[in-house]
Parts: structure tokens; C-alpha cells; sequence
């Protein structure tokens, strides 16, 4: 298979063991990102369904793995989701979706400085970052996101098309988002 890759002019594909080391990834986890369309191989053997990736799908691939890992809601909700007495679906529509747990305050009668949750990232030339609102993830599917992420040309696109999906989603809510690529100094 690799032969007849390479005989194609698609040297450039690697093994899914090779392309979950260079992400960062297991190969378990790229298979479940190919199920919805997240991240999917640039050729699949027709004969044994062995998954090759194309190496320009490293950025994409850690894009959606620091999408999915770097942030905690700190929600009602999402701590009943984390306990396991709340389903993703059913905290969808829970009434008090939008209670939060913790929140930064800062001003007068309040005890001490806000503490904010912090966590060391290894960022990458070619990672991409994104801190938004729920005004765009709770309205816009998990894949649409990460889609428009990994196509857009620079954070200002990103931005636009993100708030452009909240919006066609019908979004009841204000959407805020931030993109920051990580650039090589």
C-alpha cells in the first residue's frame, strides 16, 4: 500500500502510527476524529482499511486535540456532567445550563485577588488557539468549529466565519471569540 501511495506522487502520507506520534495523538483518538468528520485520513486502504495521513495534517490534528482538552466549563452542568448524573444531551436543555460554579469577580467586598485557572501548554508553531463564548459552543456543532478553524487563512477569518456559524445556528446569545495562532519567533 505504501508503495502503490508513493507511485501515486502522495509520498508525503504516513502511517497512522507515525502521524499519532508527530500529533500527539493515539491512534484510538484519530479514528474517533474520523468519525465525524473532524480529522479525516487523506487515504484509507480499500483492501485492509489501514488509515494514512497526509503530514500537513499535523496542525489540523493538534488544533482539534487543544480544542477538545485545554478548557474546563465551570457550569453547573458541566460539574453534573463530570459526576455522571447529567448526559451531554440532557445538559443541552437542563434549565440551569447557564448557572455558573466559578467566575472571576474583582472590585469592592470581595475577598482577595481572582484566581484564575491556569495550565502550562506546550504551543507549537502552526497550533492554533480558541477561547470563545458559549454564544458559539452551544450552538454550533463540535466539528463545524474545528472545520472552520483549521481552513481559515489567518485568526481574523477564523473570527468571522466562527461568529457567521453562531449566527446561522441561530445563536440566542452574545458570541465572543478569540483566535491566536502560534507563530515561530
Amino acid at each position: 500500500m505504501e508503495r502503490e501511495a508513493r507511485a501515486k506522487g502522495t509520498a508525503a502520507l504516513v502511517t497512522i502510527g507515525e502521524f499519532a506520534r508527530s500529533s500527539r495523538l493515539s491512534a484510538k483518538v484519530l479514528r474517533r476524529y474520523d468519525e465525524p468528520g473532524l480529522l479525516r485520513p487523506a487515504l484509507v486502504d480499500p483492501v485492509n482499511g489501514y488509515r494514512y495521513y497526509d503530514g500537513t495534517q499535523v496542525g489540523t490534528a493538534r488544533l482539534v486535540a487543544w480544542l477538545r482538552r485545554i478548557t474546563h466549563d465551570h457550569s453547573l452542568v458541566q460539574s453534573m456532567i463530570d459526576d455522571g448524573s447529567l448526559t451531554e444531551e440532557e445538559a443541552a436543555s437542563h434549565p440551569q445550563r447557564a448557572l455558573l460554579l466559578e467566575a472571576l469577580v474583582g472590585g469592592p467586598g470581595q475577598d482577595g485577588p481572582a484566581r484564575a485557572d491556569v495550565q502550562l501548554q506546550e504551543a507549537r508553531p502552526g497550533d492554533r488557539y480558541l477561547l470563545c463564548s458559549d454564544g458559539l459552543s452551544a450552538v454550533v456543532d463540535g466539528a463545524e468549529p474545528a472545520g472552520a478553524l483549521g481552513a481559515a487563512d489567518g485568526p481574523d477569518t477564523a473570527v468571522r466565519e466562527l461568529v457567521a456559524l453562531a449566527h446561522a445556528a441561530g445563536g440566542p446569545d452574545n458570541v465572543a471569540c478569540v483566535v491566536a495562532d502560534v507563530v515561530a519567533l
